[in-house]
Order: C-alpha cells, then sequence, then structure tokens
C-alpha cells in the first residue's frame, strides 16, 4: 500500500506525503522505503532530504516509471480520485510555506480529483507566478487552462468571482504576446466587464475599462478609447482610490495625444504626477505590465517635441533611460521602441538604431510580436538610411505585416509613413504616393491627427519628385502648414514650412522663402 500511494504523486514521491495518505506513521513508512523496499527489492531509491522550516521532507524515486505506471492503473477512475484529493491535502499540509512552488503540481491532483475549482485557484496562481517571472506563454497556458475548467461549471457568486480573477490575469500576457489590439484582448476584458456589471464597482471593473480602452486607443477608435477613460476617471473617484485616478489620467491623456491634443494631454499628465508616488508606481506594474512613469515621460517627451520644445523633449526621454537598470525588464521593450520613433522623427539614424536593436532583441527575447511589429519600421528606416534601401523597405514591410495581423492601426499608421518617406529616398515615388494615400485615409478616417501635418507635407515631397506637380506639392504645403497650426504641432509646421520654402525657392521665388 505504501508503493501504490506513492504512485498517485508521481514518479518521485515524498515519504511524509504518503504516509499521510495512508494514514500510517512516518517512520514506519521511512523504514520500509529505505530498507527492503530500497536494498531487498530494489524498487525505489532515496533521492535527498529537504527541511521546510520545520518540516522534514524525504524524497524517493521509482527505480522505472513503468513500475510505478503499472501500480497506479490499478486503480479504477473512482479511487485515483479520492487518492489525488488525499495527497492534494498532504502535500498542501506539507508544504504550508513555500505551497506556491506546487501550484502546479496541485491543480493536476484536484483536477484529477475532479475538484475543477480549487484545481482552477491553483491554476490561477500559477499563472501569476509565471507571469512574475516573465514566462509569459507558461502563464498563458495555466490561465487558459483554469478557465477552461470552470467553463461549465454551475454559476456561483465564487466561481464568477474566480473566472475574474483567471481573466485579469490572462490579460497581461496574452496583451503582451499577442498584443493589446487582438481581437481576444477585447473579449477577455469585454467578458469581465459583463461579469462586474451587476456587482458593486470594483477595481476588477476599472482593470476592465482599462484593458478595453488600450484595445480601442491602438485599433484608433480614439473616441470610444476616450469614453472609456473618463468611464475610468468616473470609476476611480467613486472608489476613493488615488493610484486609478493617476491611472485615468493618464490614460485620458494618451488618447487626446493621440487626438492630436498635446498641450491637453500634457494638462492630464500633470494631473496624473500630482498623484504619483513609488507605491502606486510599484503597484500598478502588476496591473499594467510595464512601468507608468515611464510611459508618461515618453508621451510627455513626444509631446514636447510636437509642440515645438525639442531641448525639453530630450531631457524627457533621457529622464526615461536613467530610469531603465541593468537587468533590463521585458516591459521596457516599449520604451525602447518609442524612443526609436523619437530619434527617427529627430533624423538620428545611430540612435535610432540602437533604440530599435534593443527593442527588436527584448521583442524576439520574449515572443513580443506587437511591439516587434512596431520595432522593426525605425530598424527599416535606419537601414534604408545607412544605403540599404531594399533591406530596410522589406524590414519595414514586415512589420507593417505583423501590426495588420494584428489590429494595431496606431503602428501601423506610423510604419506607414516611414515606408513612404523610405520609398521617397528610393525614388519609387508611385509606390510611395500609394502609402501615403493609405496612411492619410486612415488618419481621416480614424482621427489620428497626432501625424497628420507630416503625411501631408511627405505627399508633397512625393509629388515633387514626381515631376510636374509642383501646384499640387505647393498645396500639400499649405495643407500640412494649416493643420499643424490648427494642433499647434511647431515641429511639424517648421518641417512643413522648409519643403514649402525649398519649393519657392527652386522656382526662383527667394523673397517669399525667407518671409
Amino acid at each position: 500500500s505504501i508503493l501504490e500511494a506513492a504512485s498517485v504523486e508521481g514518479e518521485v514521491f515524498t515519504a511524509e506525503a504518503v504516509a499521510r495518505v495512508i494514514e500510517m506513521d512516518e517512520d514506519q513508512v521511512l523504514g520500509c522505503l529505505s530498507g527492503p523496499l530500497t536494498h531487498k527489492h530494489h524498487l525505489v531509491q532515496a533521492q535527498g532530504l529537504e527541511w521546510l522550516g520545520n518540516q522534514r521532507l524525504s524524497y524517493y524515486r521509482f527505480r522505472h516509471f513503468l513500475f510505478q505506471k503499472y501500480l497506479y492503473d490499478q486503480f479504477d477512475p473512482v479511487q485515483q480520485a479520492h487518492l489525488h484529493q488525499r495527497m492534494g491535502r498532504a502535500l498542501i499540509d506539507l508544504h504550508r510555506e513555500k505551497i506556491e512552488d506546487l501550484s502546479v503540481i496541485l491543480a493536476w491532483h484536484f483536477e484529477t480529483a475532479g475538484m475543477k475549482l480549487k484545481a482552477a485557484e491553483y491554476l490561477l496562481q500559477a499563472g501569476n507566478r509565471a507571469v512574475e517571472m516573465f514566462a509569459y506563454d507558461e502563464a498563458i497556458s495555466h490561465l487558459k487552462h483554469g478557465l477552461d475548467l470552470i467553463e461549465a461549471l454551475p454559476k456561483t457568486p465564487q466561481r464568477d468571482q474566480l473566472e475574474i480573477s483567471l481573466l485579469l490575469a490572462l490579460g497581461l500576457p496574452y496583451g503582451a504576446v499577442k498584443g493589446p489590439t487582438d481581437a481576444e484582448s477585447e473579449q477577455i476584458y469585454g467578458r469581465v466587464k459583463q461579469l462586474t456589471q451587476n456587482i458593486e464597482p470594483s477595481i476588477e471593473l476599472f482593470q476592465a475599462l482599462l484593458g478595453l480602452k488600450e484595445y480601442y486607443d491602438l485599433r484608433l477608435e480614439l473616441q470610444t478609447a476616450l469614453q472609456l477613460g473618463y468611464e475610468m476617471r468616473k470609476l476611480a473617484e467613486y472608489l476613493d482610490k488615488p493610484e486609478l485616478l493617476l491611472l485615468a489620467h493618464h490614460g485620458i491623456g494618451v488618447t487626446l495625444l493621440y487626438l492630436g491634443r498635446a498641450e491637453d494631454f500634457l494638462n492630464q499628465q500633470r494631473q496624473m504626477l500630482s498623484l504619483y508616488n513609488s507605491e502606486y508606481g510599484n503597484a500598478l506594474v502588476e496591473i499594467l505590465g510595464y512601468d507608468l512613469l515611464t510611459d508618461t515621460l515618453i508621451g510627455t517627451g513626444w509631446a514636447l517635441w510636437f509642440l515645438g520644445y525639442a531641448d525639453q523633449s530630450e531631457e524627457s526621454y533621457k529622464k526615461v533611460f536613467n530610469l531603465i537598470s541593468e537587468p533590463v525588464q521585458p516591459y521596457f521593450t516599449n520604451a525602447f521602441m518609442s524612443a526609436a520613433y523619437h530619434y527617427v522623427s529627430l533624423g538620428e539614424v545611430a540612435h535610432a538604431r540602437d533604440m530599435a536593436e534593443k527593442a527588436i532583441a527584448l521583442a524576439r527575447e520574449h515572443g513580443f510580436s506587437f511591439w516587434l511589429g512596431g520595432a522593426l519600421g525605425p530598424m527599416g528606416w535606419v537601414l534604408a538610411e545607412e544605403g540599404h534601401l531594399e533591406k530596410g523597405i522589406k524590414m519595414i514591410h514586415d512589420g507593417l505585416a505583423i501590426l495588420k495581423g494584428i489590429g494595431s492601426w496606431l503602428l501601423y499608421q506610423q510604419e506607414l509613413s516611414l515606408l513612404a518617406e523610405t520609398y521617397l529616398n528610393a525614388g519609387k515615388i508611385s509606390k510611395g504616393l500609394d502609402v501615403i494615400e493609405e496612411a492619410l485615409t486612415m488618419a481621416l478616417d480614424k482621427g489620428f491627427l497626432l501625424e497628420e501635418p507630416e503625411i501631408h507635407r511627405l505627399k508633397g515631397e512625393l509629388l515633387l519628385s514626381k515631376g510636374g506637380a509642383s501646384h499640387e506639392a505647393q498645396v500639400c504645403f499649405h495643407q500640412a502648414i494649416k493643420i499643424a497650426r490648427q494642433l499647434r504641432a511647431k515641429s511639424w509646421e517648421l518641417r512643413a514650412t522648409m519643403s514649402l520654402c525649398r519649393l519657392w525657392q527652386s522656382q526662383g521665388k527667394g523673397k517669399q522663402a525667407k518671409a
């Protein structure tokens, strides 16, 4: 009976757990295992000893896994279920101080025992532990398994709360690996919102709104995202949670920035920073999967450049880099990718390469398709600037293909602008015009105004290179300047003005250019 009970734990088993399952004195079990079962029958062998506090754990192994399997298969399904339940409880009792280390094993025991709810609880623990270790694929596997186990269970408050916890835990690693714009991300957070709407307003509902807002932001459904941001702010105020309120201010600001309202973004960030402290920041990393202060500084750097404050913008990015320490955490992939776009806008090839290479390396190491797709664009631009035009164009196309596949239209549109500029430099004017028309249509349809002036300017440059279209080009430059002024986008205005002045100079209109 000792070996039969041991076969339930597995090829490697714990003498103390076996003793509890068969309700036998531990010393007797140890005597049998290290005595005749080892030296006379050669069925098992001792593996080692471990202490957890005052609890001794004695490990043994079957000499052949086929013998363990033979013993286990002697039990019928009902016996197996009862024994797995008892083994699970025995292991919990023995490992109280480090129970999280056994979460996967305990989930298996309780699932085999038919205790699906309890098994799912341990799969939630296993998933959260995997997320902490940035083992996102493993986390997704555990958490989806947990959801599968409880799917058909009767609807009870306990069961629904566990589903909410599993879904929210799944959202973070799924968003990192598949991208926050993947259709399943909307389903995950939409389901949490559905489950939480009929109960008292909660942090879980806030997390659902946050996940949905990011989904709609990056898919350029900006009015929907903005409305969700306002709902987040209202809920944070109701819950009287400053850490959630600062997150709501940040979220609203991000959408306003995408809408071209950079000054409003900075106002929201000031409100956010007035509430921020390091304690809140550390706690929010667990919810967001990235550092909020870093993300805020990145957005601030872009907004300041947009408004024409280049020096202040660079200072903001320097603060980002000061926050990144070795070893670099995977969630800083976003910081490197965003910085790569920043240096592309400045025309700083070496810095853009450095940032893009770091983002691509982290994205590939951890399987982050969203950030990989986003970082391939600036890396392709770098290659083209270095003279490798075809290689650069192919890399940008690779990034676009990834982003299109996951519906990340915000980054997709930004990469379209990079591709159009690269086609311009390569002399492929017709292809560049096709790309810029796609980007312009998307900007107008989606309301993503942050780069609209630059799209008009690039269209003008492409038309000039085509030849015989100087009037149409001038119209594009004037349109770029007009929109930039409406948005108070001094950097885009300056860039478009320079393009217009170069055109006038080529036409012998030097006085107009100087004016």
